[in-house]
């Protein structure tokens, strides 16, 4: 099997799938949606787990510094 053939494929693949897809808009619709709205949600969990966790604080020494509470 050649790389044209996996090709050939793939494009078959696509076009089924786009006829599908025109013939049912509603199911469409809410594939896109979901895709998107999973998308935003892990990018937004990204951003506040990278800002918490990976990034280190904006100050000099941040190792050093404590928090008190009572």
């Amino acid at each position: 099997m050649t790389i044209r053939h996996h090709l050939d494929i793939v494009a078959q693949d696509i076009r089924f799938a786009a006829r599908g897809f025109v013939r049912t808009p509603t199911f469409t619709v809410a594939a896109v949606f979901a895709i998107a709205l999973g998308i935003g949600a892990g990018t937004a969990v990204f951003s506040v787990v990278d800002r918490i966790l990976f990034r280190s604080l904006p100050y000099f020494d941040a190792d050093r510094l404590v928090s008190v509470a009572l």
